[in-house]
């Protein structure tokens, strides 16, 4: 009787070991991204404040200015993932950051037009000749790296037994914002369409990141 007692209870350990792995493992498999180290890991420093600011959905120029120290200032934050982190710098910082920025002022000024859904699909399309590719014309002069950070994260994709890991990279360029306007209306200066031309300063001004492919 003892003897089938104790396998009962080994039985039961067994039981108990079995559901608590699943449990850990179905954890461990939810996703979660981990942070492993960062810009400031060396020096035992934590996050500068700002980079939750970034990393809010909800982040615009205003909030990006107080929480960077700026002042009238257009922000653009560039951004790029990877395994290797030299080869990110290199991308990011190497390449000429204006012409990121150039396409994605192209870019947002052609999702403007589109919206507007007027005319026939022949007229739409010399809307978006007209006013497409004109920015990356315009040196923007004036731009300023202000400053950067990186961090190293892992995480285990549901279903996967081996983590994976990468690193983040970070820039934060800006511009006077009076300037950035100037840009713009150089860019656009025989434009007749007070309306559209209202519309994408306004757009442009909410633009924040940029991700880097």
């Amino acid at each position: 009787f003892m003897k089938k007692i104790g396998w009962i209870i080994v039985g039961i350990f067994i039981l108990f070991v079995i559901v608590g792995c699943a449990s850990t493992k179905l954890k461990d498999a939810t996703g979660e991204i981990q942070l492993i180290e960062h810009k400031g890991s060396a020096w035992g420093t934590g996050l500068p404040s700002w980079i939750s600011t970034v990393t809010e959905k909800s982040s615009d120029q205003k909030s990006l200015e107080k929480a960077l120290g700026l002042k009238n200032k257009k922000i653009w934050i560039l951004q790029k993932k990877g395994e290797n982190l030299d080869f990110l710098k290199a991308w990011v910082d190497q390449v000429d950051a204006r012409a990121d920025i150039a396409a994605s002022v192209n870019q947002v000024v052609r999702d403007i037009i589109l919206a507007q859904q007027f005319g026939t699909k022949e007229e739409m399309e010399q809307e978006v000749k007209q006013y497409s590719g004109r920015f990356a014309e315009t040196a923007l002069n004036g731009l300023v790296r202000e400053t950067d950070w990186w961090s190293r994260t892992r995480q285990l994709p549901v279903g996967a037994e081996e983590y994976t890991t990468q690193y983040n990279y970070m820039v934060i360029y800006s511009m006077d914002e009076d300037l950035f306007e100037k840009h713009i209306k150089d860019a656009y200066e025989d434009s007749e369409n007070e309306v559209l031309m209202k519309e994408i300063l306004s757009k442009l001004m909410e633009e924040v990141i940029i991700d880097v492919q």
